[in-house]
């Protein structure tokens, strides 16, 4: 068995929540709420530019993270905060600790890989995934997955072998059956809110693909 790291980036974990079934906003938005409530346990390497401490790891009693935070609070990209967070000794280390508390510059944010899997394992959709080693087991008694609603409407397809226009079909048909009606939605918009969702999910899409695609949920939906 492959070794599992017991920390990964802020990207990676978001990754693992849009595959786990959420759309990225909604992703951001859970990650953020889970690092507040203390439910997310996190680390943080302090940027080589501070003025002390410069590349240190801090968790724990060691960091302060804010009560409040949103999706906005993180560069998504970068795996870090967008503002500085206090770091410093606990009440023991600072009897002989040379350093004290301050605010400091963040050069990474980590988070738990065992509260990733604790929170969001049994995902609505249930499905496989890995992110730095980690995975998430599928739950037969869940509900049929966008990957079991897309054969149905495809005779003879098979589900380990989708190409984009597949896997378009299963993005669109996750925004309608999660409350977004597809055939209200401006076409562009909807073209641009899938087109993040395969970036972050990582296959290409054209845009004669994703109309294909949306021709055959449009049908797909009228026929239920």
């Amino acid at each position: 068995m492959a070794y599992q790291p017991q920390w990964v980036s802020l990207s990676q974990a978001l990754q693992w929540v849009v595959e786990s079934g959420a759309f990225e906003q909604s992703a951001q938005t859970q990650i953020a709420n889970a690092i507040a409530d203390r439910e997310l346990h996190v680390r943080v390497v302090i940027q080589s530019s501070a003025r002390t401490m410069a590349g240190c790891v801090f968790k724990g009693k060691n960091l302060e993270v804010p009560e409040r935070l949103s999706a906005r609070d993180f560069d998504w990209t970068q795996s870090v905060p967008k503002e500085d967070w206090a770091t410093g000794p606990t009440q023991v280390e600072s009897y002989w600790a040379n350093w004290s508390w301050a605010i400091r510059p963040i050069a990474l944010i980590e988070v738990s890989n065992r509260d990733l899997e604790r929170i969001w394992a049994n995902s609505k959709e249930g499905q496989k995934v890995s992110v730095g080693g980690l995975s998430a087991p599928r739950d037969p008694n869940s509900p049929a997955s966008n990957d079991d609603k897309i054969a149905q409407f495809q005779p003879g397809s098979t589900i380990r072998r989708r190409g984009p226009q597949q896997k378009l079909l299963a993005v669109l048909l996750e925004l309608h059956h999660g409350g977004k009606d597809i055939r209200h939605i401006h076409r562009d918009v909807l073209h641009r809110c899938v087109l993040k969702k395969a970036e972050i999910q990582g296959f290409g899409v054209s845009r004669s693909t994703f109309n294909r695609a949306l021709t055959k949920a449009l049908n797909s939906i009228e026929d239920c």
